[in-house]
């Protein structure tokens, strides 16, 4: 590998993960020579590192305008999360056999650990880290592909500013279930538990946002769809 191409993936990792975790607003316009500095890169790997990022969806690119963060609308979330109920049922039951039984022990140790301090910045790093670890085990690189887009999306939603602490550590816990539900071969339990736990998130996640100031169109949307806050009305 090349130096250059080198920064690039450098620059890429960093900025993609300051993306995932929100340290940019939505539809915030990023400057270029900003991000150069911030990065300590010249402008041919930012820009390298900018491409791959507009084509993972998680910049854009507006002509005459410049580079911006993408907005998340609930309908957005609300697709996001009917995407992973759909497909990660499916890809843990691909993953299991193939997990590591010492990486799974890590896994729960760290969790355990971060639940009992409370580490709420932590636990969404590792919940990231536990899925994009479930998807990288599927043995599909088509569904891979798929479910990696999503966990990545999935991110920004997750480390959100008033994404709930107590949804983070009751999601670390029912980590901590599929885990052993992994170590003990319980493999045909495993859709079941991953559907919960995401319905369980999102269920939480849209009760929330309703508590919080949010656009009218965004109330409007939760009204026409009451499921999402698994009550009848919103």
């Amino acid at each position: 590998m090349d130096s250059k191409q080198k920064l690039s993936d450098i620059a890429h990792a960093q900025l993609k993960g300051m993306i995932l975790n929100n340290q940019f607003r939505p539809g915030e316009h990023l400057e270029e020579t900003v991000l150069c500095d911030m990065l300590s890169v010249s402008r041919t790997p930012l820009r390298e590192a900018i491409n791959r990022l507009v084509n993972e969806n998680l910049l854009i690119a507006v002509p005459q305008k410049g580079i911006f963060v993408p907005e998340m609308s609930v309908q957005n979330i609300a697709d996001l999360f009917r995407a992973r109920k759909l497909i990660e049922p499916m890809v843990i039951m691909l993953s299991a056999p193939n997990l590591d039984h010492a990486v799974l022990i890590e896994f729960k140790e760290k969790t355990e650990k971060m639940i009992v301090d409370q580490d709420i910045s932590a636990l969404h790093s590792l919940d990231y880290d536990f899925h994009s670890y479930i998807n990288n085990n599927c043995g599909n690189q088509y569904i891979f592909q798929s479910v990696s887009f999503i966990t990545d999306q999935f991110q920004r939603v997750r480390t959100q500013n008033f994404f709930p602490v107590e949804r983070s550590i009751n999601g670390a816990k029912e980590h901590l279930v599929i885990i052993d539900t992994i170590l003990k071969a319980e493999y045909s339990a495993l859709p079941d538990l991953m559907l919960n736990h995401i319905t369980s998130t999102e269920t939480y996640y849209f009760r929330k946002l309703l508590e919080n100031s949010v656009a009218e169109s965004n109330i409007e949307y939760l009204k026409r769809n009451p499921i999402l806050t698994g009550s009848r009305q919103v």
